[in-house]
């Protein structure tokens, strides 16, 4: 028989697993096709557009700005495309491409995200401008 420390440390170990199973399926999703239904659209210093195809939930859970422009606000005005569940197009140009591909990783959970002296000022300039906390 297990004692009861012992069954909290296995529902503990449970929970660890799956927190962790959940946060690589989440992190595999970016990079699967299948699970893109929003499509970002950034532009460079140089004008060059770069794409970045993502789940519109994750971005929407992150913040209330990506939500309102993936999914529309209360009264339907941002979002770029009709109310279906087709794939859309975002057009993002208040963000450059490298800030913009920090957030979509750290949105996805992914632990090989590099925030250094040269981007971490511009990211937390994002993240208020686009109420991330």
């Amino acid at each position: 028989l297990c004692s009861d420390q012992t069954l909290i440390m296995s529902e503990n170990a449970i929970c660890d697993d799956m927190h962790k199973h959940a946060k690589q399926t989440i992190i595999g999703c970016r990079d699967d096709e299948r699970f893109h239904d929003v499509t970002f659209i950034v532009k460079d210093n140089n004008g060059n557009e770069l794409s970045f195809p993502a789940m519109k939930a994750v971005f929407a859970v992150q913040s209330v700005r990506f939500n309102s422009m993936v999914y529309g606000d209360d009264d339907g005005d941002e979002k770029k495309d009709d109310d279906s569940d087709d794939a859309i197009t975002v057009e993002i140009a208040d963000i450059t491409p490298t800030v913009f591909g920090l957030l979509r990783d750290i949105f996805y959970g992914s632990f090989n995200v590099a925030i250094h002296a040269k981007n971490v000022i511009d990211l937390l300039k994002t993240a208020r401008l686009y109420s991330i906390p």
